[in-house]
């Protein structure tokens, strides 16, 4: 019975300890919690702010977008006014310049659509395309043409101007081309060296409207790249291919040509010169073998360089 008693007065004092230590606690948190609470800013209505308040000055914006007879986009100048009034500051974009500033899940040249000169939804699609490029709210916009720069720049008056390069009329017939002099590439008189890529399918993709995005980013990451000229196709020669340009000798689909336009117009957009193969050694896409097939005197590869009936298609 002794051991017993002595079991429990033992729990009975360990119990009067934790009861005793819970209370302390209990307190010492109650303790703090108020003071926490007496002395926090929180929940407390704010003090009017008395700082004296600074404004940014108006600066009046706009953006020029320039076309050329093509409706091309040539060039953007976006035009700050300084707040005084007087001067301000004129800043340049690239037209093939991307959207999306890199973000977005293909790149976006500003200049992949054709814009027309007093065209107010053009205008406004211009402005679209800026401000998230720019992180800038632009006033207002306006797209023109060559008369109406030429308007705009009579009331500034010649100008003289030291340029690094020279610069070519790329009106005047023969410029813009690449030639050859000696054994060097020449363009506009000056030597041209390039970095370049193939793509075949450009131009029978192109001429399916639905599959013309594919051209789009071909170019585009061709430009992302750095690279200036690109080498695809230009024939299709048989009524047994897809998209046939020529599906007999002389007959030509039209709309195969359009997307060989289209590959045209999105490459001079973008800034990328073209080398356009007229036939294939290869049977795909028709190719020698079609030519050989058409004629009635040639049989082999080699006879489409002299047979007379393969030279005249």
């Amino acid at each position: 019975m002794t051991a017993s008693a002595d079991r429990r007065r033992r729990s009975t004092t360990l119990g009067g300890i934790a009861g005793l230590v819970a209370v302390v606690s209990v307190v010492v948190v109650s303790i703090v919690s108020y003071s926490t609470l007496r002395t926090s800013e929180e929940g407390r209505a704010p003090e009017v702010d008395r700082r004296e308040s600074v404004s940014f000055p108006s600066t009046p914006n706009a953006v020029v977008g320039v076309v050329d007879d093509l409706d091309r986009l040539t060039s953007i100048a976006v035009f700050a006014l300084d707040p005084s009034g007087a001067g301000g500051s004129i800043v340049t974009v690239p037209v093939n310049a991307d959207q999306t500033n890199g973000f977005g899940s293909e790149r976006l040249p500003i200049s992949r659509q054709p814009y027309s000169p007093g065209n107010e939804e053009h205008e406004l699609r211009l402005l679209s395309e800026l401000e998230p490029l720019l992180t800038l709210t632009i006033e207002r916009a306006a797209v023109i043409g060559p008369d109406e720069l030429a308007e705009l720049l009579d009331a500034v008056g010649p100008i003289d101007v030291d340029l690094p390069e020279r610069v070519v009329d790329s009106d005047r017939p023969g410029s813009g081309f690449v030639a050859r002099e000696g054994n060097h590439f020449v363009l506009n008189g000056r030597p041209y060296y390039f970095a370049g890529c193939n793509n075949y399918y450009q131009m029978v993709y192109a001429a399916d409207p639905g599959l013309r995005h594919y051209v789009d980013e071909v170019q585009d990451e061709a430009i992302a790249m750095e690279l200036t000229v690109l080498r695809t196709w230009a024939f299709n020669d048989g009524a047994d291919e897809w998209n046939a340009l020529q599906i007999t000798p002389g007959v030509y689909q039209e709309y195969v040509f359009q997307g060989l336009d289209y590959v045209l117009h999105r490459a001079d957009q973008v800034g990328l010169r073209l080398i356009l193969s007229l036939v294939n050694y290869w049977s795909d896409y028709g190719g020698m073998d079609q030519y050989i097939e058409w004629s009635p005197t040639a049989t082999t590869r080699d006879d489409f360089y002299v047979d007379p009936d393969c030279r005249r298609r």
